[in-house]
């Protein structure tokens, strides 16, 4: 769309920068995103950021800030696959709160019926470790404790990165865990 403007002001004798025309651009799409004009009378015209939106797929709609019933009614009649999104992820949830594996097939074959290319992937990913997915589901054992560990190892590295050698990291490491800074 920028360049077709610039095109268009080029021809009629604009001689100034492409970032120029850029940044206008950019700005009158900010300011004018979303709104079709003046709403129709007794309608209200809202916007519902994309991240309050995500937050619905991990929280209930009560505990997200932004969003109230009637905007998030409105938002899936206008985008009805969020709804099969929204649903899918609740009842792969359900299968890990309930334990029951024999849930787990199912789901994949509705997540196949949908044709979203995403959710197909990561079933995809379980079929290739089926037996480890199934038994996260019905065993109580978990590798949280050790996967953070690492993560927070991996953090301080990041952190030290180029400046140490190992045996300040390995310190490091330490004295953060006999402060109990670590797990």
């Amino acid at each position: 769309m920028g360049s077709k403007i610039e095109g268009k002001i080029r021809d009629k004798g604009y001689t100034g920068s492409s970032s120029t025309v850029r940044h206008y651009v950019s700005a009158w799409k900010k300011r004018f995103k979303n709104n079709t004009g003046e709403p129709e009378e007794g309608k209200k015209i809202f916007h519902i950021k994309r991240k309050d939106i995500f937050k619905t797929l991990f929280k209930p709609l009560p505990d997200v800030k932004n969003i109230d019933q009637d905007k998030f009614q409105y938002f899936c009649k206008q985008y009805p696959f969020f709804t099969t999104i929204l649903d899918l992820i609740k009842s792969f949830r359900s299968i890990f709160e309930q334990k029951t594996p024999e849930l787990l097939s199912e789901w994949m074959t509705n997540v196949r019926n949908t044709k979203i290319q995403e959710l197909i992937s990561f079933t995809n990913g379980i079929e290739r470790d089926y037996e480890a997915v199934k038994n996260a589901v019905c065993l109580p054992y978990s590798n949280g404790l050790a996967e953070g560990s690492v993560n927070k190892i991996k953090v301080i590295k990041r952190v030290m990165y180029g400046r140490c050698s190992f045996e300040t990291l390995r310190n490091k490491t330490i004295r953060l865990e006999k402060m109990r800074k670590i797990n």
